[in-house]
């Protein structure tokens, strides 16, 4: 099932500024002392522009659990956000499951020649799923935050730097505080997953694709440069986890459909876990992220990526108390971007010297 990587949001406006107060600082995180990684802590240097949502944090325990079902939620649509009206289903908004055609003229890897930006291994990154983008002066190349919660502005500052950003979106769960939460039909919501307050998708659903497809135009429109598609791995929990029969084959034409939708819309892609069906999309995919792939030893599920020039993201956590020196030299020999996070996917993070 998918590793833990959610992020909580409750949906409270705010303003983008440019130049901001100097933000609290985050409570420090032990660290490893030794030459092998480099810590870097929320100290306080200015936050270029708080989020939609500057107060999330995650996970939250302020959501309604157990009593809430939330497919009684989805009967009504609710407006638009970011400036973009609302768009008419057409034909192609229920795509087969084999993933069927982009709309598109597609290479043999299904995406537009020459227009994807494709990281290398080796390349450095930083996952901030906090609601607030700080430390925007961070010696990476990448940043990697919340879709919703960004905006296009955001985006442009981070490409006036130098760097890529990436758009992370669930597309395996309902999260009932996303702004297009009631655009999912109600038989596509699953069984409730308390843990995180969310609820599994069908996968195999035309109405999920549709709401899919806007989600992608939304990076699109942003300006972001790739997807990091979260819990694609749901089909893994089958009927038992997820309520729905989902098999093998349908997570592999599933992360197929993703991959052409995105390469269509002039966006890379990367593999967001799911190590089970490596060998059967790696080809079409750009990039690979992992979570705990040290600590649970299977890392080398996912060297199809860096063995091919693609940048293999991974990331450990603090909670799991893993050597994190030991990991960087793990990272090093397979040739992995390695970084240690807080399970919240906060600002703060350490680097693999």
């Amino acid at each position: 099932m998918g590793r833990l990587s959610r992020v909580c949001v409750v949906l409270v406006s705010s303003l983008w500024c440019f130049a901001c107060a100097d933000a609290p600082a985050h409570e420090e995180e032990p660290t490893q002392n030794d030459a092998s990684s480099a810590s870097v802590e929320d100290s306080g240097r200015p936050v270029v522009g708080p989020v939609t949502d500057a107060s999330a944090a995650r996970p939250s325990t302020d959501r309604p659990r157990g009593n809430l079902d939330p497919r009684d939620a989805a009967t009504t649509r609710p407006e638009t956000r970011d400036g973009q009206a609302e768009r008419p289903l057409d034909a192609s908004s229920g795509v087969a499951r084999d993933g069927g055609a982009p709309t598109t003229s597609l290479d043999a890897a299904g995406a537009p020649s020459g227009q994807l930006w494709k990281p290398k291994p080796g390349t450095r990154w930083q996952w901030d799923l906090s609601g607030s983008v700080s430390k925007l002066d961070l010696a990476v190349d990448v940043y990697d935050i919340d879709g919703f919660e960004t905006e296009a502005s955001q985006v442009a500052v981070l490409h006036a730097m130098g760097k890529k950003v990436i758009c992370y979106l669930s597309v395996g769960t309902y999260e009932p505080a996303r702004a297009d939460a009631q655009d999912f039909p109600k038989e596509t919501l699953g069984k409730y997953w308390p843990e995180w307050d969310e609820t599994y998708l069908d996968i195999r659903s035309e109405g999920v694709r549709a709401v899919m497809k806007k989600r992608l135009d939304m990076c699109q429109t942003k300006g972001f440069d790739a997807v990091e598609p979260d819990n694609m791995d749901m089909f893994e929990g089958g009927m038992s986890d997820t309520g729905f029969p989902l098999t093998e084959a349908d997570g592999i034409a599933y992360a197929k459909w993703l991959a052409n939708e995105t390469h269509a819309r002039g966006m890379s892609i990367g593999q967001k876990n799911a190590s089970s069906i490596a060998s059967a999309i790696a080809a079409v995919y750009d990039w690979a992220l992992t979570e705990d792939c040290f600590a649970d030893g299977w890392c080398d599920e996912m060297k199809a990526y860096p063995d091919d020039g693609k940048a293999l993201f991974m990331c450990e956590y603090t909670d799991t108390k893993i050597d994190f020196k030991a990991a960087c030299a793990a990272a090093k020999s397979g040739n992995f971007s390695a970084i240690l996070k807080k399970r919240e996917l906060d600002a703060w993070v350490e680097f693999c010297n």
